[in-house]
């Protein structure tokens, strides 16, 4: 051994190992803020037939609207009504596009500004007032160029970034959205 070096001194003499655990905590280590509220259908302005794979739980697929007139807006019918308070969602190009956009539920304006540019999904907060089941998601201007990240590179094959698709300045697409409502509230029993 080394000496007066770290070689020379053994800091697990006499130790055993120890395969005995505590109990579990007794109340849960975390807490539900939110719950996710599924999609039953979908309609869009353009490209209405891939509308569904906006949520089709597949990040290799998405929808687009195009660049035609108007065609910039998807609508998803919820399961049932729902008191949204947020929703996340991939868009394409998000890494460097900002998309201003409008969202509503049952026609009650929730959300409206741009959204960030980001390394995979964004979570937008939703001020909606009262349930709804119809949201609708609308491009309300151009998407822009952001360059943020700038050539931030996370894959060594460029072509797995599905993120480097063209996008149309008119078009709005998304690669996955979900959304969500508040978790109930659960009080506490004394055992």
């Amino acid at each position: 051994p080394v000496a007066p070096g770290l070689a020379a001194r053994r800091t697990d003499a006499g130790l055993k190992p120890g395969f005995l655990r505590d109990a579990p905590p007794a109340t849960p280590a975390f807490r539900v803020t939110r719950t996710a509220v599924a999609i039953f259908s979908a309609a869009a302005g353009g490209a209405p037939e891939q509308a569904a794979l906006a949520f089709d739980d597949n990040e290799e697929t998405a929808w687009a609207s195009g660049d035609a007139e108007g065609a910039a807006w998807i609508e998803f019918t919820l399961e049932r009504e729902a008191l949204l308070t947020e929703f996340s969602a991939r868009l394409p190009g998000w890494r460097s596009r900002r998309y201003p956009v409008l969202v509503t539920l049952d026609g009650q304006e929730v959300y409206r500004g741009s959204t960030p540019v980001s390394l995979g999904y964004v979570t937008l907060p939703l001020k909606a007032t009262r349930p709804g089941r119809v949201v609708r998601l609308q491009l309300i201007g151009r998407n822009e160029t952001d360059a943020t990240f700038g050539t931030l590179t996370e894959l060594a094959n460029a072509n797995n970034a599905s993120d480097r698709a063209p996008v149309a300045k008119g078009s709005l697409g998304v690669v996955e959205i979900e959304f969500y409502e508040a978790a109930p509230t659960t009080t506490a029993t004394a055992r």
